[in-house]
């Protein structure tokens, strides 16, 4: 359902969430497959640190550079993403990344 909205949104937008999923789903198979617990471990951080970075990005990089700026009286410049909202796509690809047999 998640594919269909954010294409319905804007067709622009919708790379961003089959990336999203394919690279869950991806990274959760190895994970599966990995022969130690510390490499599983290490692929699972960096999972999250692509989900949150990608979080950060779209949801939170405007309120940082608008604070960031008014702050230390900084120029950079914002960018106007418009998303639609995803909370629960999200929750379930980080999941999907932890447990891709589910």
């Amino acid at each position: 359902m998640s594919l269909w909205f954010y294409a319905f949104f804007n067709i622009k937008y919708f790379p961003i969430i089959v990336f999203s999923v394919g690279f869950n789903y991806f990274i959760g198979k190895i994970i599966a497959k990995a022969v130690s617990r510390l490499a599983s471990r290490w692929l699972m951080i960096a999972a999250l640190l692509v989900n949150i970075g990608v979080l950060f990005y779209f949801k939170y990089y405007g309120f940082f550079v608008e604070n960031f700026n008014s702050l230390f009286k900084t120029s950079f410049s914002l960018l106007n993403i418009v998303l639609p909202l995803g909370g629960y796509s999200g929750r379930k690809r980080t999941a999907i990344a932890s447990h891709p047999d589910n």
